[in-house]
């Protein structure tokens, strides 16, 4: 990298308080060992586990990136699941999935059904869709047996009523 796209590379990680390594990599928000390539995306969804984790309470320990999620025949990855228990993240326990969050790069404006998908295939009682300036949240409604649009979701240990 030249030495103008390093400062390009930093200025970008401040907006979205990231740690880069050395080499301009972006040190993985839930394990700080690893590197992710320092792209859109993945700026985003470091800055979304932030959040999720400093202003919702979500601990590191029920968090997990690249999360499994089994929809028939296909495996898929989920951006980001919080799970109910450490050892349900451990087991990657699609059955004890509180939570899914979807991200896409700034540049994409449009919630695709992917995060509608995942909440369905899984335990999750909801989930947020977000490019870093846009947030759709989802609720499962157990009783109507639909995903509908929400207002918000729940902090770390709260009812989803009460948003």
């Amino acid at each position: 990298m030249a030495d103008n796209d390093y400062v390009q590379v930093w200025e970008e990680s401040q907006e979205y308080e990231l740690d880069l390594s050395d080499s301009g990599k972006i040190i993985d928000f839930l394990e700080p060992e690893k590197e992710r390539p320092n792209k859109a995306e993945e700026r985003v969804r470091q800055r979304i586990a932030r959040v999720l984790h400093f202003e919702y309470g979500y601990p590191k320990e029920l968090m997990c990136f690249e999360a499994p999620i089994r929809m028939g025949r296909d495996l898929r990855h989920a951006d980001i699941a919080i799970y109910a228990s450490p050892a349900a993240r451990v087991q990657k326990d699609q059955g004890k999935i509180l939570l899914v969050c979807e991200v896409k790069a700034p540049e994409i404006k449009e919630c695709d059904g992917q995060l509608v998908s995942y909440v369905s295939a899984s335990s999750a009682e909801g989930g947020l869709w977000t490019n870093g300036t846009q947030v759709v949240y989802v609720h499962k409604d157990a009783v109507a047996g639909k995903i509908q649009g929400y207002m918000g979701i729940p902090r770390y240990g709260e009812a989803w009523d009460s948003i």
